[in-house]
């Protein structure tokens, strides 16, 4: 049997390569595919996915000004680019993203979030917040939502606030602003407006 020459050998890791990359999109394409059926809240228009601007309230009613980016979360591949990430709700973070807020005194707090979605079309969602600013800033502070999105351009329900301080992150049940539920309104926007919002407040 004839060896095959450095042409043909060139020619068969060509192929293989080609082939690889054929079945690895696919099966990314398809990944994406799924994702696109089991989270419909990521996808199409408009999306929980995006930017809202709006007010969190402490049960003792305080305001602060709250700009939220949501994104669905992405796993990195091995072999390059990334895929929806996929578990059960709770398990893993289904929503990335950042938070900002503004208190009384202008204060503004920079939050990485996570968070998944409570219903398949993301009707009900859960997202906790953790500060990224370093040093942190002390200080009453978002740190929970459980909310509802419309489907459209509103979301509202209930969010949890503590007072931060250094790394520490304390709820009093005796204190009306950590120890009682708060609520949020929220609609799409944008950091600029968030930022308007609270030079204003």
């Amino acid at each position: 049997m004839a060896k095959p020459t450095r042409t043909q050998q060139l020619l068969a890791w060509v192929a293989l390569g080609a082939f690889t990359a054929v079945v690895v999109g696919g099966g990314r394409t398809l990944m994406r595919l799924l994702d696109r059926a089991t989270n419909p809240w990521a996808y199409g228009f408009p999306t929980l996915a995006g930017e809202w601007v709006g007010r969190a309230t402490s049960g003792g009613g305080t305001p602060q000004t709250v700009y939220l980016e949501l994104e669905r979360t992405q796993r990195e591949l091995r072999y390059g680019g990334t895929i929806p990430s996929t578990c059960g709700a709770g398990l893993c973070s289904a929503i990335d993203g950042r938070a900002l807020t503004c208190d009384a005194t202008r204060r503004i707090r920079t939050l990485s979030l996570t968070g998944w979605p409570l219903t398949r079309d993301g009707a009900r969602f859960r997202v906790l917040m953790v500060p990224v600013d370093s040093p942190a800033i002390d200080g009453l502070t978002v740190n929970t939502f459980e909310s509802q999105w419309d489907g459209a351009d509103a979301i509202t329900g209930s969010v949890g606030f503590v007072r931060r301080r250094g790394v520490s992150a304390m709820t009093d049940g005796a204190d009306p602003h950590t120890g009682r539920p708060g609520t949020v309104a929220l609609h799409r926007g944008s950091e600029d407006e968030f930022r308007r919002l609270c030079a204003s407040s």
